[in-house]
């Protein structure tokens, strides 16, 4: 029935886009502006150690995938490491690349490619792969180079691998980093080079919070607004982004406002739905269908319910949700993948 009235819409006097949504968050580069980032100092000395150091090359180029739950500041600890001077010095050709919802379905290697070869400077208007991949691999052949692909999300090794292949050839040395979201797709990328980024220390956390919901013309907060802010600060879980929104929704409001915002909590907030939200419909959207149907199915619950693990599996197994996500997989290993997935993307809090 769908698809006769999209034969015949203009009957209905409404119009179809055939293009998908072709990004669901901002692209990034590379700019940032390091005062405004708190906590990732170690972070920082870590990674460029890492990039740096010569023992841990084991052939030209290399692969490094930084992971996290969305909002931690993979995007801005790349951004950091990009244009710390010690790797601007040592890697004389940098490339930033944001790879957009559209580039991931298949992982449009073309696409990519020429968002590479642009970042370069360079134009490319001829339309062969071909042309483009030849320019490209020109420019990275014999240059020791940093190319930074910014939220990767394929878990297809074989999609991977396509990509991976027009990467190689710059001088030992080089290095390719990732940030994704996906602990499947950092194994894929990083080869075993993974690092795992955490919370900011409760401390750190603090400052953020400090920096934006008080700002520097109010030295002194009334102790009932810190008191009130800690409370706030420790719904967010040490994730920068969710910081970030409480922090400048509360910015010069009254203590009402504070008040009223601790108690219906920063996902509640229509506000900061706004910030908060697209987060956590992009990890949706990136599920397989059996892992949506298992989540969604928890909506049955309360609110603020604890829901008992082996009675959810049982409700999942009668209504037939849990399929193996790979060949020869068990029920029972589909189960535990699904929690370990559920939880990577920050659904679930056991």
């Amino acid at each position: 029935m769908l698809d006769v009235i999209a034969k015949n819409h203009s009957q209905f006097g409404i119009s179809i886009d055939p293009q998908p949504i072709r990004r669901r968050r901002e692209e990034t580069c590379s700019y940032i502006y390091e005062g405004s980032i708190i906590g990732r100092e170690d972070d920082l000395e870590k990674l460029v150690g890492h990039l740096l150091n010569c023992s841990t090359v084991q052939q030209d180029v290399s692969f490094l995938s930084v992971v996290g739950i969305g909002g931690l500041g993979k995007t801005a600890l790349a951004q950091l490491v990009y244009n710390d001077p010690r790797v601007t010095s040592a890697f004389p050709l940098r490339l930033w690349t944001c790879v957009s919802d559209h580039d991931q379905e298949q992982l449009d290697v073309e696409s990519i490619l020429g968002k590479i070869y642009a970042s370069t400077g360079e134009k490319h208007e001829e339309s062969t792969i071909e042309s483009l991949q030849s320019k490209l691999r020109e420019k990275l052949t014999s240059r020791k180079y940093l190319l930074v692909l910014d939220d990767v999300w394929t878990e297809n090794r074989n999609h991977w691998l396509k990509l991976e292949e027009f990467l190689l050839g710059g001088l030992r040395g080089s290095w390719v980093v990732v940030t994704t979201r996906s602990h499947k797709t950092a194994q894929i990328v990083g080869g075993g080079r993974t690092y795992e980024l955490q919370g900011l220390l409760k401390e750190n956390s603090w400052s953020l919070f400090k920096k934006l919901a008080f700002g520097s013309e109010q030295l002194s907060p009334h102790d009932d607004l810190l008191k009130i802010g800690r409370e706030i600060v420790e719904g967010c879980a040490c994730v920068p982004l969710a910081i970030r929104v409480a922090g400048s929704l509360l910015y010069g409001q009254d203590k009402s406002r504070w008040i009223s915002f601790q108690k219906i909590g920063l996902f509640n907030s229509r506000e900061s739905q706004k910030d908060i939200m697209p987060i956590l419909m992009f990890s949706y959207h990136q599920l397989e269908l059996p892992l949506k149907s298992c989540f969604t199915y928890c909506t049955l619950f309360p609110k603020d319910a604890v829901i008992q693990k082996e009675i959810l599996i049982n409700l999942w197994l009668a209504q037939g949700y849990v399929v193996p996500l790979d060949d020869g997989q068990s029920l029972e290993d589909a189960v535990e993948e699904y929690f370990a997935i559920l939880m990577r993307r920050c659904f679930f809090k056991m």
